[in-house]
């Protein structure tokens, strides 16, 4: 709470003291923050100042969990894979169609950063050359995939569907239509 004040005077007043100064010094500033906990809740009972939340939420962005976004998967991973295939001056080939999928399968609990590191422990594996397939990914992606392909593309997209809504409703905590009007469905 004493931050939340300190950071919202220098906010509103935009001046600071340096450390250990008497004077205020004019401060051009502009806060860009990030977050991973539901701010509503914290509001509410008091954890957070709604003076300051209204004052640094001006823009806000949702980036929903990895597992949400399974199409962005196969591009992160030939992005981090081939990232850390130059750090290492190594060449690789990209990824096998068997990689990419147990790639998608799995639901990333550590979101894109365990992703990130996945694709950097792959490399240490790799020769030269060498193409990524499944058996140079952790046994836990293998293993922890959840996706279940079943042929059918209207099951796939159903399944997609029924993801995005459970995840709306979540997001605007089970009010209904506002999770519609966030989907642009009735």
């Amino acid at each position: 709470p004493e931050t939340q004040a300190s950071i919202l005077r220098v906010l509103q007043e935009r001046l600071v003291y340096r450390l250990g100064g008497r004077e205020p010094h004019a401060a051009r500033i502009r806060v860009v923050a990030a977050t991973n906990r539901d701010l509503t809740p914290m509001l509410e009972d008091g954890r957070f100042r709604g003076d300051l939340y209204h004052r640094i939420a001006t823009w806000v962005v949702e980036l929903p969990p990895l597992r949400q976004r399974r199409l962005d998967i196969p591009n992160l991973a030939a992005f981090f894979l081939a990232r850390e295939a130059e750090r290492h001056g190594r060449r690789v080939g990209g990824l096998t169609r068997g990689a990419v999928d147990a790639l998608v399968a799995f639901d990333w609990p550590g979101n894109i950063r365990q992703l990130e590191h996945e694709m950097a422990r792959a490399v240490l594996f790799l020769e030269d050359g060498e193409v990524l397939d499944t058996a140079r990914l952790h046994p836990a992606v293998l293993a922890g995939g959840t996706l279940k392909r079943t042929g059918s593309l209207d099951d796939a997209r159903a399944a997609v569907e029924r993801d995005e809504i459970v995840a709306a409703l979540h997001a605007h905590r089970g009010d209904v239509a506002a999770a519609a009007a966030r989907l642009g469905i009735s």
